[in-house]
């Protein structure tokens, strides 16, 4: 496996070279150091790389970087793949050279051209800082894929902790796991294999408590909404009450107003009634003591006449009573009324004037016949017996007492 690691994916059949790399992978660095510099000398990459491996690890004498860039670049200038990746891994360490990232980017793109593993996983930790090249956890991610398809565990590792972190990609713990677990699984040591598993055990673990959470704070969150949704009921519940009740107030108040100007329309109506049946209950009232005055002056003048008569005064050709309506017992208005003339013994020395024929005329009267008619009947046929004595001629005088 160490020879494999150590020859690329050529295996060269000469017999030189086959004998360094058992004397390598024997453990015998001396023989295959002395094996292996008359072939790199020749210009052999394969043995240029595997001395620069043993400059690089001091297993012939003291490290020796510089050596080992030597062997190195022969190499990696040839196109050797392993070269190329760890030549790149001394200028981003800068042992054995100045460090510089860009130079270290360029041998590693060419290696994993090839399909280097180690290069692509390296190419991806690039990106990831920003050493070399613009920082980008997205291009990082794809050559870390790559590098995982081969089966490198350090590539998985670091796939894995860019799930968990959501480098490049969108956080997914349960994926961060599963990398984890292959990364163990092809762990090239008993070291890596635990902390890998130690990783993945952690992040499963944060995966479940953050699974918890999320699930209690989904319930809070779900008891909040109830609560909400409760209390917004509740409101909607108490607005509409009271939009109902203001509802129901102005509709009282309208019916309330409306009442009201009927009432007062009523009022209105009823005081014009009452003012209308008192105005003509007062001019009934105007109408009935004016007739019944007019029917006292006429009983007066009638009885005047009469005692006139009597008294054997001289009287008007005519008098006129008041106007009236007829009346059944009441002589027609064109009739002429002569009083039977009166035998009496003429005194000696007494002119007595002639009875003239009086004309009484019934006119239309100006009050209502119900109130004034059995007035006006007196008025025409006084009695005598009835007569009040206030009004009886004098004897002396035939004058009216007042």
């Amino acid at each position: 496996m160490f020879a494999s690691l150590l020859t690329g994916s050529a295996v060269h059949a000469e017999p030189e070279l086959n004998e360094a790399l058992r004397a390598q992978e024997a453990g015998d660095y001396a023989r295959a150091a002395s094996l292996y510099l008359p072939l790199a000398a020749k210009g052999n990459p394969v043995a240029q790389y595997n001395l620069g491996v043993l400059y690089a690890q001091g297993q012939v004498i003291q490290k020796d970087y510089r050596a080992a860039v030597q062997w190195y670049l022969a190499a990696a200038e040839q196109g050797h793949a392993q070269a190329q990746a760890q030549l790149g891994l001394l200028y981003v360490s800068g042992k054995g050279v100045v460090q510089d990232y860009k130079k270290a980017m360029k041998w590693f793109v060419a290696s994993a051209g090839q399909g280097n593993a180690v290069a692509q996983l390296h190419i991806g930790e690039l990106y990831v800082d920003g050493l070399g090249v613009l920082q980008d956890e997205v291009e990082a991610i794809k050559w870390y894929r790559q590098a995982a398809a081969q089966g490198d565990a350090v590539a998985q590792f670091k796939l894995g902790e860019c799930y968990e972190r959501g480098q490049g990609v969108a956080q997914d713990s349960v994926e961060a796991g599963r990398w984890l677990h292959v990364a163990a699984a092809n762990a090239t040591d008993a070291a890596s294999r635990s902390r890998y598993l130690a990783r993945r055990d952690e992040i499963n673990k944060a995966l479940e408590r953050r699974k918890e959470a999320k699930t209690k704070q989904e319930a809070a969150a779900q008891a909040q909404r109830e609560q909400a949704e409760g209390a917004a009921r509740a409101e909607a519940v108490r607005r509409e009450e009271a939009e109902r009740i203001e509802a129901e107030r102005i509709e009282a108040q309208r019916i309330a107003q409306v009442k009201a100007v009927e009432q007062a329309k009523h009022e209105d109506e009823a005081r014009e009634v009452r003012e209308v049946l008192a105005q003509t209950q007062a001019k009934k009232q105007a109408e009935i003591a004016a007739a019944a005055q007019e029917a006292k002056a006429a009983r007066f003048k009638a009885r005047q006449y009469r005692y006139d008569r009597q008294a054997g005064r001289r009287v008007p050709h005519q008098a006129v009573l008041p106007q009236t309506e007829q009346h059944p017992s009441t002589p027609p208005a064109s009739e002429v009324v002569k009083p039977e003339p009166e035998v009496t013994d003429k005194p000696v020395g007494v002119d007595v004037a002639p009875a003239d024929t009086v004309v009484l005329t019934a006119q239309p009267a100006a009050f209502p016949r119900e109130v004034v008619a059995s007035d006006l009947v007196q008025a025409y046929e006084p009695d005598v017996a009835k007569e009040p004595t206030d009004i009886l001629p004098s004897p002396d005088k035939g004058e009216v007492k007042p």
